[in-house]
Formats: structure tokens, sequence, C-alpha cells
């Protein structure tokens, strides 16, 4: 059952990518963590203000995950 987590996580991204793409017709990494909860939406905000300096103190999961999700939606 060692692959049950990955195909979870491509689960995950394809669904929310596809509602994404539905509601803007375009996806972005930024939109995609959004949606997937990975990335609170006061958290983006301030980073576009200038605030938060860096996402990547914020996001919610570790540069592994993030990584894999981003090879999904690539695929």
């Amino acid at each position: 059952m060692p692959n049950k987590p990955r195909r979870d996580l491509q689960e995950r991204v394809e669904q929310a990518a596809s509602a994404i793409l539905k509601a803007s017709g375009s996806v972005g990494p930024f939109e995609l963590m959004l949606r997937l909860g990975w990335l609170a939406p006061s958290h983006f905000v301030s980073w576009k203000k200038g605030i938060v300096p860096s996402l990547l103190k914020v996001l919610q999961v570790g540069p592994e995950k993030q990584r894999r999700a981003f090879r999904h939606l690539e695929q």
C-alpha cells in the first residue's frame, strides 16, 4: 500500500486543478496551494503586500509534498 498516499495526492491535485480551471480558465501554483488548503488566504494576501517575505515559511506542507503536487499538476 505504499503508493496509496501518492495516488491520493494525485487525485486531490487533479480534482483541485479541475475545479480551478473550470472557475477561472487557468491553474497556477498559488491557486493550487490555496485550493488544497496548504496556504491560508490571509497569508497569501500578506505575502502579496510584502508583509510575509516568503510563502515557504507559511505553507502547511513540506517541500517534498509540494514538489509531488506540482509534478502531478504538470501531468
